[in-house]
């Protein structure tokens, strides 16, 4: 049988795709279910899986069958090359950031108490909703280099850009399960518990923060570093710099 792509099915076999993108994740969330189960013998943060991948099935459902109402709105597919854009990865990001979260905060819970499901929960959610309110960095728009004039006119060339899979695996979920959700439950645990200094928590929470975000803003990094980080080699630097970064956030957490 052959493939149809995303965006050239018609109205009622993409009502078919949804139903099978549906049916999909909820077998996968069954999957997930069994291993946090039989990983952690806890039925609680199975279940809580269970129910963070079901809305994220729920949430990336909707969104194919959104498919042209997105496209009118944002952009969801690329006018260069065939398949979806930036900003529309983007978007299908969310949902494993939606399952990411509730993943966390289960498994946090069982291992480290409340205090700890709150601030992995929440911080490890906190790079895919810092990139959806970025979304004028994270599109097609940075695969375009601007190379000077010829004849009067701008020119562009076509480079790697800002690309929102290798950002999220590689710096947003390392840092958001690392130093940004550790430095967060020293808040809580200084708040709730009283234990460490409140004022240094949150100086250092702050300070985890402010990295991520500049982590997260290759354009503001971009007129910081140099070279340019739109191209391929460029980003591989830029993600070597932010994963030092990130290792320096966790230093002081020995003190």
């Amino acid at each position: 049988m052959e493939f149809k792509r995303w965006d050239l099915v018609d109205e009622q076999e993409l009502k078919l795709m949804t139903l099978r993108c549906f049916l999909i994740g909820f077998f996968w969330s069954i999957v997930v279910f069994l291993v946090i189960f039989f990983l952690m013998k806890s039925f609680f943060a199975a279940e809580f899986s269970f129910i963070g991948m079901f809305i994220g099935t729920i949430y990336f459902s909707i969104l194919i069958y959104k498919r042209d109402w997105l496209d009118r709105k944002i952009g969801l597919f690329d006018s260069y090359l065939q398949g979806i854009s930036y900003q529309g990865t983007v978007l299908l990001l969310v949902t494993l950031g939606i399952a990411l979260s509730f993943i966390f905060f289960a498994m946090a819970l069982v291992q480290g108490g409340i205090y700890s499901a709150i601030a992995f929960g929440l911080c490890v959610s906190f790079p895919i909703v810092f990139m959806l309110l970025r979304l004028n960095v994270y599109n097609n728009s940075s695969r375009l280099l601007y190379v000077g004039k010829e004849d009067g006119m701008d020119c562009y060339e076509q480079v790697w850009g800002y690309h929102p899979v290798f950002y999220y695996i590689f710096l947003g979920i390392p840092f958001g399960r690392g130093p940004l959700g550790l430095s967060f439950k020293k808040v809580l645990d200084s708040i709730f518990l009283h234990v460490g200094s409140l004022e240094y928590s949150i100086i250092y929470f702050i300070f985890c923060l402010i990295i991520g975000c500049f982590i997260l803003s290759p354009d503001i990094a971009n007129k910081i570093v140099p070279f340019e980080i739109k191209t391929f080699e460029g980003t591989k630097k830029f993600i070597m710099i932010s994963l030092a970064l990130i290792f320096i956030c966790l230093g002081p957490l020995t003190f």
